[in-house]
């Protein structure tokens, strides 16, 4: 199947059954990134589609998702009615992007609020979405809708750009915990964002003639502006399975970055090199997750929770302890937090978010015993052991 948030296409390129009528910009099909392709974990037919609408409708959709069953209508599938267009919040900005959790049992969706600093991220795992995100509020302000963001191929770092004063933002990303981490701002960020495949270099887009490449290993900046290039030449980049990164040219055939991990510059450049049979590229170019391309050694995932007590900082407090039906969790910080109740063996038992002032947990139902209290803020996390009875 293959879609443009607005329409499902099985394989025979008819609409998929109950596909029509998402929510990806129906309008005019503008929205930077309009939709993502996501197989379930620990389904082999269930995939989600992920959506976001576009500025021309004030992203008033905001960012949904819909469930296809692809052993439905004689394996053609079927977007089943009760999972459609269901709405997770808005408004969110065109930004859309997703990478494996470090074990690979579950997905992180990430996205950004309109007008706000904070980036949005949701839990995909077996048992479908989990509706409460992670919240990290960090940077300037989205304060327009156009975004373009990116994970790296192995899921350590995130990438988000914002036409609304045209910044970039790099960070490293905690593929255990959902948080963004190590905030920067790198200058004359652009609309097409992408890592190469071995993890080394990011890429932005600019103006449509220039490349930026930012080395992550010497944290340099290499630009490249081709002097026959116009405003629509180079736009949206994606990885691709051979090492290299296509681009999307605005009413042209797509172009290609011939060695990644190299400085670019003209040689390395191959300049609509890559027809379309006789069709024009637009703007943008469909979306993957980015841990398809990934070319570095896989990383081993610690999943182990540190089960001594970590001292909360002065702003926290969390009572009573022992506790029965009830935990207080008192923040008195600036930045979003999110709370997470942890048994012994490690499974979340539960997850809030925690906002200015704090949250009253119910705990009246989980079994009595020891659990792990776990506050994760944007740069750090403290742990406190607490008992039920």
């Amino acid at each position: 199947m293959y879609t443009d948030g607005d329409t499902i296409w099985d394989r025979t390129h008819q609409p998929m059954s109950n596909g029509t009528d998402l929510t990806g910009c129906p309008i005019l099909g503008s929205s930077a990134q309009a939709s993502l392709i996501i197989a379930q974990p620990g389904h082999d037919s269930l995939y989600y589609v992920f959506t976001t609408d576009c500025g021309e409708n004030s992203v008033a959709f905001g960012l949904r998702y819909n469930v296809v069953n692809m052993n439905l209508n004689g394996g053609l599938g079927d977007v089943m009615p009760a999972h459609k267009n269901i709405l997770l919040y808005t408004p969110s900005t065109e930004g859309l992007t997703a990478t494996y959790n470090c074990d690979e049992t579950g997905v992180w969706i990430m996205s950004h609020e309109y007008n706000t600093n904070n980036f949005v991220c949701y839990f995909l795992d077996e048992n479908g979405v989990d509706t409460v995100p992670i919240i990290s509020s960090v940077g300037g302000d989205y304060c327009d809708f156009i975004s373009y963001m990116r994970f790296s191929p192995n899921g350590k770092k995130f990438a988000s750009y914002n036409y609304c004063g045209a910044f970039a933002d790099l960070f490293d990303f905690d593929n255990a915990t959902g948080m963004l981490q190590s905030y920067i701002s790198l200058p004359n960020g652009g609309y097409g964002t992408c890592f190469s495949n071995d993890n080394s270099k990011l890429y932005f887009t600019y103006s449509g003639n220039v490349i930026y490449q930012y080395d992550l290993i010497t944290n340099t900046m290499n630009t490249y502006t081709d002097p026959d290039a116009d405003n629509s030449t180079y736009l949206a980049l994606s990885n691709s399975v051979n090492g290299q990164i296509i681009i999307s040219s605005f009413y042209q055939s797509v172009s290609t970055l011939l060695n990644p991990n190299s400085p670019v510059s003209s040689t390395n450049l191959a300049k609509f090199n890559i027809s379309l049979d006789g069709m024009e590229s637009q703007l943008g170019l469909p979306d993957f997750m980015q841990n398809y391309f990934n070319t570095s050694p896989v990383e081993d995932c610690d999943t182990t929770i540190n089960t001594e007590t970590i001292g909360l900082p002065l702003g926290f407090s969390i009572s009573p302890n022992p506790a029965h039906e009830s935990v207080n969790v008192v923040y008195n910080g600036l930045e979003n937090a999110t709370v997470r109740l942890i048994n012994p063996i490690g499974q979340i038992a539960k997850k809030e978010p925690l906002q200015a002032k704090g949250i009253t947990m119910d705990v009246s139902m989980l079994p009595r015993g020891i659990y792990f209290m776990v506050v994760s803020t944007l740069n750090n996390e403290y742990i406190q052991k607490i008992i039920l009875l």
